[in-house]
């Protein structure tokens, strides 16, 4: 039978869990096809982290407040900065979206003759420029030679 502490150690694991996954589900519902790679690495990622909090779970030399306040401290850490990434992300996309409009448009491009001159079909490239997908590097590659800009500047890190 379990002792209370035990129980509180065991609720502490499985909440930790718990945690873990709806990041990795709100994580997983936000990938583009660019990091599909990245799923085996947070699979890795997630087992590391289940393992974390069944050791904590099982460790009798920490009481289960110590433990609960440890694993709050560790998860609470961890969403935010994973919630910084996902704002910096999205503003990235949003800048690189309007940049890139802005360039096309400087050049007197339709999205048409871009999308032709680039080989990008015309729905993917408006997709870019509103944000909803992020060009990958040959995509960047193509625009940066088409409009006669480097790829920094078409990724907002450089103003020329």
């Amino acid at each position: 039978m379990l002792s209370e502490s035990d129980s509180v150690k065991r609720k502490l694991s499985e909440t930790h869990i718990f945690f873990l996954a709806i990041e990795f589900r709100s994580w997983y519902n936000e990938k583009n096809t660019e990091e599909v790679y990245a799923v085996s690495e947070k699979n890795k990622y997630l087992k590391d982290q289940f393992e974390r909090g069944k050791q904590l779970g099982e460790d009798k030399s920490i009481s289960a407040g110590d433990a609960v306040r440890q694993i709050m401290g560790e998860a609470r850490a961890e969403f935010q900065a994973a919630s910084i990434y996902t704002k910096m992300r999205s503003e990235r996309k949003q800048n690189v979206a309007k940049r890139l409009q802005e360039t096309r448009k400087k050049c007197g491009l339709t999205q048409q003759e871009a999308a032709k001159r680039t080989g990008i079909n015309v729905v993917t490239l408006s997709g870019y420029e509103i944000g909803k997908n992020e060009p990958n590097v040959e995509a960047l590659v193509r625009f940066a030679d088409l409009y006669g800009v480097s790829m920094d500047y078409l990724t907002c890190r450089t103003e020329e």
